[in-house]
């Protein structure tokens, strides 16, 4: 427990910067299923670790990333989220808020 005023060591600060979603933005209603998920870059970012619905994704290199053809996107609401990992395998990077869509019934 630390003490109002009492000096302690917090060690190395890390800045960890906030991943904005380029596609499918935040609050976007869609008409088809989207094929990919994409954010900006963060500087020093190596891979981003990304979750879809719950579920993780594969890692990837680069600020996008293609959804798997075995993916059933339904209608309804969807939630992705990013983060963002450096050389040293520390969070350096985070969706502040998850990315929302909605997935819209296809027309009868």
């Amino acid at each position: 427990k630390v003490e109002p005023g009492q000096a302690v060591d917090a060690g190395d600060l890390i800045v960890l910067h906030e991943i904005e979603p380029q596609w499918p933005t935040h609050g976007w209603r869609l008409g088809i299923p989207p094929t990919t998920l994409e954010w900006f870059a963060v500087p020093g970012a190596t891979s981003y670790e990304v979750s879809f619905d719950r579920g993780i994704l594969p890692s990837t290199e680069t600020s996008w990333i293609e959804l798997p053809e075995s993916l059933e996107i339904t209608p309804g609401l969807h939630v992705w989220s990013v983060f963002a990992v450096n050389s040293n395998s520390e969070l350096i990077g985070a969706t502040q808020i998850q990315s929302v869509f909605r997935l819209l019934e296809a027309p009868d």
